[in-house]
């Protein structure tokens, strides 16, 4: 039993120092299964979201332990109010689960899987596939414009049209994806299944709260004006108000232990300490 109880024990507590720094602000776990509200669950966090579209319907979870989420088609998204909570921040990252039903096809198109930006359309914070099943993502802090073709992103095919089974990500695969920012240094990181695939440091972030520091919209499933529209389902979208550590992008990327096998590890390694003694 000693070989088996320690590398659960370790595994655990592992996952346990990574979740417990994780600085969630806001959350949208798509646990309502009904309706046309998308309840964001954080205190203080950003305000809910709308479910905008015919298409935008429920469907069953595929995140860990979730029971609903969210299938988007043509013309489907989640709408999110302003919000300046976004402001003066060290950094930003966003989690999430998805099932592409359909990709893109050309590097001048993407599929918004989460954006962020002003009303009048300047992103801030994204993340998308393009290029037949690539990711990427991109941001600026200051500025009026973000060029998703120049330096201001990080993704895993950026300038080229790919399309083959060595793509990151296929139609009908579960993936779970996330992307981090440091403000400070510039940094924009790529996560698929818990590990980096691509990163890339900008220079354009800016830091504290400037005049182009608006009440920053959302999107889930689109971009700011409706456009790039993610088909597929999303499910359990979390953001942080900080760039997230590898270790900490690797623990939201596996399913967390249920109460029974908390139990049964508790279980196991009193019985191997007994065994000890004895």
């Amino acid at each position: 039993m000693k070989p088996l109880i320690l590398p659960i024990s370790t595994a655990l507590a592992c996952w346990m120092s990574a979740t417990a720094t994780a600085a969630t602000i806001s959350q949208y776990a798509f646990e309502e299964g009904t309706g046309t509200s998308a309840t964001q669950s954080t205190g203080g966090g950003a305000p809910n979201g709308t479910l905008v579209g015919a298409n935008t319907t429920w469907v069953a979870g595929i995140a860990p332990g979730s029971v609903s989420a969210l299938n988007f088609g043509a013309g489907s998204r989640v709408e999110i109010a302003g919000s300046t909570i976004w402001h003066g921040l060290s950094g930003f990252s966003v989690s999430t689960w998805i099932k592409p039903s359909a990709l893109s096809g050309a590097t001048t198109t993407a599929s918004s899987i989460f954006w962020m930006g002003t009303a009048g359309g300047s992103a801030r914070m994204t993340l998308q596939l393009n290029d037949f099943g690539d990711l990427r993502t991109g941001g600026r802090r200051t500025g009026t414009e973000l060029d998703f073709n120049t330096a201001l992103v990080a993704g895993t095919n950026i300038g080229a049209t790919n399309g083959s089974t060595n793509d990151p990500i296929q139609v009908g695969g579960l993936y779970h994806v996330a992307a981090t920012a440091d403000y400070s240094t510039g940094l924009l990181s790529l996560y698929l299944g818990g590990n980096l695939v691509a990163s890339r440091t900008i220079a354009s972030w800016g830091t504290g709260v400037s005049a182009s520091d608006q009440s920053f919209i959302m999107r889930i499933g689109s971009n700011g004006s409706g456009g790039e529209q993610f088909q597929g389902i999303i499910d359990d979208v979390q953001l942080f108000n900080t760039a997230l550590t590898p270790t900490e992008v690797a623990a939201l990327a596996v399913p967390e232990p249920t109460a029974a096998l908390l139990g049964g590890i508790g279980i196991m390694s009193l019985f191997g300490r007994r065994r000890r003694v004895g």
